[in-house]
């Protein structure tokens, strides 16, 4: 304990802010390496169909099984639900870059159970989300403020993705595009670090990390004209992933069930799905290898069709029930079988030339597009796809047919997969300077709680000597069962006739002062002051009474004060 205290003073006396982050960058990246390559190693020893056997019955069952084990983990161990990249993009723009410690390692365990029993999921998510808490905790661990934990926390999902997918670019792309949103350039730097010390730790404990291909064919001019069709396909398929896999979770949570059922449905469903299809099952990195390897020849078009149509459904049962999984690897593959049936359909339609560009030069493009389509992170897919297949003599056609579908997918779901539910629960908004500011404070903190509150039919006579030593200036008047009315001026008591106070009651003099509750935002708050061109606004809880009140002066002091140590860090940082 000595040592860590030391070490933390050490830091704190570091004057370059940009050299601590550089070094503790190489501590997430790691750890987050680390935890990257014993997620791949574990996924790869035990799958489920290694040890139970391709025709098992027990092969059925092991996704509902799986599924419904990672649910208890999370539940009785981990005691946090989130998983996935959603809930570290809300971490670092509505929680301060905070996260708990356990999942640091709990997700980690979730995912390998759902996925390598069978369930239809990557481990992208939880492995990164693993990574972000690692990055997080460094930063809770050195007392680094809010922006300075929140780099670290990018830090380790950057190193996560690199790690597992030997993509380091990708990984420094997808937090800088996806969780940031910044792409300044003394985030990216620490960021990258982190990428590449993950992805060197990763390469010298595993060789041949995911797809590993380094072949890929060339596309004459002649290829390129039906590649608007793949991308538009790409990008509608993309949105029908996104709406399924919504329709999924909502059907789930409408089930007055025990929560233990769900996953376990979920997961059954996906298993009968894998006993008539078993390339569904898991990552599908084998299939979608094949299919880069030799394209479509060795499946028919129906095939193909029915591959894509039954990822689709396996992957929405499996995240939508509860399964600890992310959509990176689905995204991959349903990519890889709309382009080794688009490629076939094209060639039986007389558009690709004989002897023009291969199957599995359709497939990789057809990854990139479904990836960019479900994530609407375009540059993400085009590195991630070029680094693990060695594509980068594709960058134009890998441009063109992203930023089709990414557009397509855009016009029908204005956010992607990741935003999807933040935005549904109001966590998406422009993340200007003031929002940060404005979503780091809370109603409760700003809030004084009152000491007095009269009923409407009180005298003034009563509210004169309930207001005897005191030196309050707003009471809250309410009305039946202690709702909320009105706020009375004290100053309205003390000048009014006192020959008058018999005949008058408080509610006669409260004003209709506009209120906000303890659930709302702070920018509520700031909209009543703004509206109404008031000083003070009560706080209500859920039953309309009041509980306090709200100084114009404190929201603004907060304000500055908040506006300061921002403005101070982004100053450090540059």
């Amino acid at each position: 304990m000595r040592r860590v205290l030391k070490l933390r003073e050490q830091v704190a006396n570091v004057r370059s802010d940009l050299a601590v982050l550089a070094a503790l960058s190489l501590c997430a990246g790691l750890g987050s390496g680390l935890a990257g390559t014993l997620l791949h190693l574990g996924l790869a020893r035990f799958e489920a169909g290694s040890f139970l056997g391709e025709h098992s019955l027990l092969l059925i069952l092991a996704p509902g099984i799986g599924a419904f084990l990672a649910h208890a983990f999370l539940r009785f161990v981990s005691h946090y639900r989130g998983v996935g990249i959603g809930d570290v993009i809300w971490s670092v723009h509505r929680e301060g870059g905070h996260m708990p410690k356990r999942a640091m390692f709990t997700q980690m365990i979730a995912s390998w159970l759902t996925v390598g029993s069978g369930g239809s999921a990557g481990p992208e998510g939880p492995i990164a989300f693993s990574g972000a808490a690692l990055g997080a905790n460094l930063g809770t661990m050195f007392h680094l403020s809010e922006r300075r934990r929140s780099v670290l926390l990018a830090c380790g999902t950057a190193g996560a993705i690199s790690s597992i997918f030997d993509a380091p670019i990708t990984g420094l792309l997808f937090a800088a595009e996806v969780v940031l949103r910044d792409l300044r350039a003394f985030h990216l730097l620490p960021v990258a670090l982190s990428a590449a010390t993950a992805n060197l730790l990763a390469g010298s404990l595993v060789q041949g990390r995911v797809l590993g291909l380094h072949q890929v064919g060339s596309l004459e001019l002649a290829d390129l004209l039906p590649l608007p069709g793949l991308a538009l396909a790409a990008g509608l398929i993309a949105v029908a992933q996104t709406r399924l896999l919504r329709r999924a979770r909502s059907f789930f949570g409408s089930l007055r069930l025990s929560p233990f059922l769900p996953p376990l449905a979920g997961g059954l469903a996906v298993g009968a799905i894998g006993g008539l299809l078993p390339g569904i099952r898991g990552e599908g990195y084998p299939e979608i290898r094949l299919l880069l390897e030799e394209g479509g020849t060795g499946e028919g078009l129906a095939l193909l069709g029915l591959l894509l149509a039954a990822k689709l459904c396996a992957t929405s049962l499996t995240l939508g029930s509860g399964g600890c999984g992310g959509i990176f690897a689905p995204s991959l593959f349903l990519g890889a079988c709309l382009g080794a049936a688009y490629h076939g359909l094209c060639t039986k339609a007389g558009l690709l030339v004989e002897g023009g560009a291969a199957s599995g030069t359709y497939v990789l493009l057809g990854m990139a597009g479904l990836c960019g389509g479900i994530l609407q992170a375009p540059l993400t897919a085009i590195f991630l796809v070029a680094e693990i297949t060695g594509g980068y003599g594709l960058f134009v056609p890998l441009l063109l047919v992203t930023a089709i579908s990414v557009l397509t997918a855009h016009r029908f779901e204005a956010s992607g997969f990741y935003q999807q539910e933040l935005r549904e629960q109001g966590g998406l908004r422009a993340l200007t300077l003031d929002a940060r500011i404005l979503a780091d404070l809370s109603i409760r903190e700003l809030m004084i709680p009152v000491s007095l509150v009269l009923d409407e039919g009180r005298s003034l006579r009563e509210a004169r000597r309930a207001l005897q030593g005191s030196e309050i200036d707003r009471i809250p008047i309410v009305g039946e069962e202690g709702r909320y009315l009105g706020l009375l001026d004290t100053t309205r008591i003390l000048s009014e006739d006192p020959n008058a106070d018999p005949i008058l009651v408080v509610g006669e003099l409260a004003e209709a002062a506009p209120a906000v509750h303890l659930r709302d935002e702070v920018r509520e708050l700031v909209a009543r002051f703004r509206e109404e061109d008031c000083d003070c606004v009560p706080v209500l809880d859920d039953e309309d009474r009041p509980v306090g009140l709200i100084r114009a002066g404190t929201l603004f002091r907060r304000y500055r004060e908040e506006l300061l140590v921002q403005e101070t860090t982004d100053e450090e940082m540059e």
